[in-house]
């Protein structure tokens, strides 16, 4: 750093350098690098800074409970005294009398004297005559009524020749076509199953109305006639040969019927050729 040294009649400038450094140690310069180290530990407190001491002792109280009591603390402004809210509960555990004689109506409210002559209206009579009332818009008038009284009280003559068939009304062509047919004799075709070779064993008929079959040539053992509705339990039954007996063994050649919506099977027997046929 300089410093100015004043002699008489003149200045002149000197240098003086600073370091620090313990007793007996090499001093330090003190330049841009080595600033000079202030401890402020040893210095004096600012005037009214808060000490060790005085801050121990708030946090002492703030780390306890702090005790605070409002019964000396002055009531805020406008606050309820005790004696007055003790005047408003002695009145409210009574009976408050609230009169309204003096109180002003409402807008609009209805007073003695209109509601008298209402009451005095609804305890009698109303009359009211609909005769001079205008009809409302698209009423029959008497004239209208009358005409109509006399159209339905006479026969109304309806034509609906000239009105168009409904959809899907059945036209005179076709109507015709269906009188011709029932005019005829329908011929009702019955479904056969075409007959077929069979050797006796389980025939499944359930589509059947009836079965018959044919024995060809003089069992050498008789047939017995079996029916099932599933197939696995069979029970001997009556067959009807050609001219309408009944039978429940087969011991001649000839057609037999036996009854269809199950299985029918020729248990036993042997020595004739076999056909069967079904009918729807």
């Amino acid at each position: 750093m300089s410093a100015i040294v004043e002699s008489p009649g003149s200045y002149s400038v000197a240098q003086v350098a600073l370091a620090y450094g313990s007793v007996g140690a090499q001093a330090v310069a003190v330049d841009a690098t080595h600033p000079l180290p202030v401890s402020a530990t040893s210095m004096p407190l600012p005037a009214g800074a808060a000490t060790d001491a005085k801050l121990e002792t708030i946090r002492t109280l703030l780390a306890g409970v702090l005790s605070v009591n409002a019964q000396a603390l002055p009531l805020p402004t406008g606050a309820a005294s005790e004696a007055k809210a003790e005047a408003i509960r002695a009145l409210l555990a009574g009976t408050v009398a609230v009169s309204a004689a003096s109180l002003p109506l409402p807008a609009g409210a209805a007073t003695d004297a209109k509601l008298e002559t209402i009451r005095a209206l609804l305890a009698g009579t109303l009359g009211i005559s609909a005769a001079s009332l205008p009809l409302p818009a698209g009423a029959a008038t008497d004239a209208k009524s009358e005409a109509i009284r006399a159209l339905l009280a006479g026969t109304l003559a309806v034509s609906a020749a000239s009105l168009p068939l409904p959809s899907g009304a059945a036209t005179d062509a076709k109507v015709e076509a269906v009188r011709a047919l029932l005019a005829g004799t329908l011929a009702v075709q019955t479904a056969y199953a075409a007959p077929a070779s069979w050797n006796g064993a389980s025939f499944d008929g359930r589509a059947y109305s009836g079965l018959e079959f044919q024995v060809i040539g003089t069992p050498s053992t008789a047939y017995t006639p079996q029916r099932s509705l599933d197939g696995s339990t069979w029970a001997s039954v009556t067959v009807f040969d050609q001219n309408g007996a009944s039978v429940t063994s087969i011991t001649a050649a000839g057609l037999y019927t036996i009854k269809g919506r199950g299985y029918a099977r020729l248990n036993g027997g042997a020595g004739s050729t076999l056909y069967i046929a079904g009918e729807q």
